[in-house]
């Protein structure tokens, strides 16, 4: 059974998803432009935007296998597998707001 998300993909992401984002304490200033970054970038970049909507995917196939109180072996090399894909895209996200952030306006 497929269990629906209701947070749009930009909004999980920008919130850090389930409590498992890798940000420490950002100053107000500071995190309110990165929203701003990523809005901007989720409005006007199809690769951003896709890069954000598969690290939502993930989130959720991996909240499936979580939900279940246990796992086949298949099932826990595929939970691992997916946390990989997801902290990958993770860290691509994050470099190209990165990027966004050096270009002048």
């Amino acid at each position: 059974m497929k269990r629906e998300d209701t947070h749009p993909p930009d909004e999980r992401f920008q919130k850090g998803g389930r409590g498992n984002s890798t940000e420490g304490e950002m100053p107000r200033m500071d995190r309110n432009t990165q929203e701003e970054i990523k809005a901007h970038l989720m409005q006007t970049n199809d690769q951003f935007r896709a890069m954000v909507e598969q690290h939502h995917q993930y989130d959720v196939l991996v909240a499936e296998l979580e939900s279940k109180h246990a796992l086949s072996p298949a099932e826990e090399v595929e939970e691992h597998r997916l946390k990989k894909l997801k902290l990958h895209l993770k860290d691509q996200i994050e470099q190209v707001i990165s990027e966004s952030r050096l270009q002048p306006a």
